[in-house]
């Protein structure tokens, strides 16, 4: 059986250029240390374009010495969700 995909996100801010617009508030939890980060979504705009998204991306946490990685959140409505797009 193949895998149910949840969308969490609507589809017209799927990407960093559209959060950008949309003055999206984005931050990186850490699974390991459970520190949260504020993300620049205007420097990944200039890093990898605007098209980027950070639907069901992982990171490395920013905190020294944890090795942990980190994944997204946003929030829409003020209720921050997990830019994860599976169950």
């Amino acid at each position: 059986m193949g895998r149910k995909v949840q969308r969490i996100w609507p589809r017209h801010l799927q990407t960093v250029g559209e959060m950008i617009r949309q003055d999206v508030d984005v931050f990186a939890h850490c699974e390991k240390c459970q520190m949260d980060f504020e993300v620049d979504l205007e420097l990944l705009a200039t890093l990898y374009t605007g098209r980027y998204s950070l639907i069901g991306r992982y990171g490395k946490c920013k905190r020294r010495g944890c090795g942990g990685r980190v994944f997204f959140l946003a929030a829409i409505h003020t209720v921050f969700r997990p830019l994860l797009d599976e169950d």
